[in-house]
C-alpha cells in the first residue's frame, strides 16, 4: 500500500496533516493522487475519519477557517454530513471557531444547518447543540447566515 494513503496511530492521514497546516497545494495533489484509493481506515481519502475524535480533512479545515481549504475539499466530493465523534458536522466546527466565509462555503454546499450533536456526553451543560446555537453569543453575522438558510432555533430531539 502506498505510504500516501496509510494512517498513523490516531487514523489521521496525510491529507488531514495538510488541512491542520494550511497546505492547500499538498490537499490538492493528495485528492488528485487517486481519490478512490482506500486507506487503511477503510474510508475514501477524501472522507477518512481520524480515528481519534472523528474528523475529517474538512473538520480539520473548517477549525482552521481556510475557505481555500474547503472549497478543494468541496469540489473534491467531501461528505458535509459526517459526524465526528462529538457529533459534530464541519458546519458545528467552523461556528464553533468563528469562521464565517467557511460557514457560508457550507451553507452553500447545502449542509443541514439543523444537525445536533451529542455534547451532552462530553459537556452536560452543552447537550443536544445545533451550529445555530454555537454561534448566537459569538458571531451576528454567521447566525443571521444561519437564520436566513432556515437554521432552527428550536430543533427537534429524537427521543
Amino acid at each position: 500500500m502506498s505510504k500516501i494513503v496509510r494512517c498513523d496511530s490516531s487514523g489521521r492521514t496525510a491529507l488531514h496533516f495538510a488541512a491542520t497546516k494550511n497546505n492547500v497545494d499538498m490537499m490538492v495533489i493528495l485528492i488528485e493522487f487517486d481519490s478512490s484509493v482506500i486507506n487503511k481506515c477503510d474510508k475514501m481519502v477524501i472522507n477518512a475519519l481520524n480515528i481519534v475524535e472523528g474528523n475529517t480533512a474538512l473538520h480539520y479545515s473548517c477549525a482552521v477557517g481556510s475557505a481555500e481549504h474547503v472549497k478543494v475539499l468541496l469540489v473534491h466530493s467531501a461528505d458535509v454530513t459526517v459526524q465526528n465523534l462529538a457529533g459534530n458536522t464541519a458546519l458545528h466546527v467552523a461556528c464553533m471557531n468563528n469562521n464565517y466565509d467557511v460557514v457560508e462555503l457550507l451553507i452553500a454546499s447545502k449542509c443541514d444547518v439543523n444537525v445536533l450533536n451529542n455534547e451532552k456526553y462530553v459537556f452536560p451543560h452543552l447537550y443536544f447543540q445545533s451550529a445555530l446555537h454555537y454561534v448566537m453569543k459569538m458571531s451576528p453575522s454567521v447566525y443571521k447566515a444561519l437564520v436566513d438558510s432556515s437554521a432552527s432555533i428550536l430543533p427537534t430531539v429524537v427521543c
